[in-house]
């Protein structure tokens, strides 16, 4: 077997792990969200406490898999066409959609996490004016959430608060929590003991000031990112079916294929254009967090 075909070969068993790293991203959650709601039927507070587990979140957000079919149409056409010059050039970028696919999956989770702790601050605000009540206002906007990461932070301090431990103990789960809202909203019930309840409110006031002026923000910006991505997907399987068709048809295959000069500016410009849609999703997303 030829350098070529090995290494071909590699890509394709690296391509299928992160196919598989991905589907069992999937499987987990969907694992963790039975589980969750087995654990919630029960109303166990105490097994809560003692396995302090992620909620699976209900929906499975496929973000950075679609970079898996780019990298797949580069290694189906480095296959067929076997060139010593071309194929390795469109192996070792069928190679670079692998790790892209999996961070931008992460990526994706981050900013719906983002979002959830906007609305958690949002909904629990409202509910405080109105209850008076800091764990009835927790748990009643932290149930108006998907299942996930920041739902489960909140009915966690519910839940240890409701069990006997201290506010400031009780609070050490949103305390940790990488989100700005979470820790700005932890800041304002850490005050709950020691401020009345007008300095409260005006500190509630002034977070959904600031939520509402990001809601505006990302209201103006999500119809462009929209459009921007559905180019963007457009665009590279065009690209994608592009390449496919100069692989697989006889009379492009022999002319991109006739000389060096050529073969080499084939494959060049084909992994400059799965590059170029990993720069703009890059920035695209760039773009997203800084509207969350």
């Amino acid at each position: 077997m030829s350098a070529i075909g090995v290494l071909s070969f590699a890509i394709a068993g690296l391509l299928g792990a992160g196919i598989a790293a991905v589907s069992y991203s999937l499987l987990e959650r969907l694992g963790l969200f039975l589980e969750t709601l087995w654990r919630r039927r029960r109303r166990n507070f105490s097994l809560l406490l003692k396995r302090e587990r992620p909620e699976a979140p209900r929906r499975f957000s496929l973000e950075g898999v679609y970079m898996l079919l780019p990298g797949l149409a580069l290694l189906l056409a480095a296959l067929v066409l076997a060139h010593i010059i071309v194929s390795p050039i469109l192996i070792i970028a069928a190679a670079a959609c692998v790790p892209f696919a999996i961070w931008r999956q992460r990526q994706g989770d981050i900013l719906a996490q983002a979002q959830q702790a906007g609305a958690l601050a949002h909904g629990f605000r409202g509910i405080f004016l109105l209850e008076r009540s800091f764990t009835e206002a927790l748990e009643r906007s932290a149930r108006s959430l998907p299942v996930g990461q920041v739902r489960y932070l909140a009915l966690q301090v519910v839940s240890r608060y409701r069990a006997g431990m201290s506010l400031e103990t009780s609070l050490e789960p949103l305390r940790a929590s990488r989100q700005p809202y979470l820790r700005q909203l932890c800041l304002i019930l850490e005050r709950l003991e020691k401020a009345d309840e007008r300095a409260i409110v005006e500190a509630l006031d002034a977070l959904e000031e600031q939520l509402q002026r990001q809601r505006r923000l990302q209201a103006r910006a999500k119809a462009a990112f929209a459009l921007t991505s559905g180019t963007l997907r457009a665009l590279q399987g065009a690209n994608a079916a592009v390449l496919l068709w100069a692989s697989l048809n006889p009379v492009w295959r022999d002319f991109f294929l006739s000389t060096p000069r050529r073969s080499l500016l084939f494959a060049l410009f084909a992994a400059l254009a799965v590059g170029g849609a990993i720069f703009f999703d890059l920035e695209i997303l760039q773009e997203e967090g800084r509207a969350v």
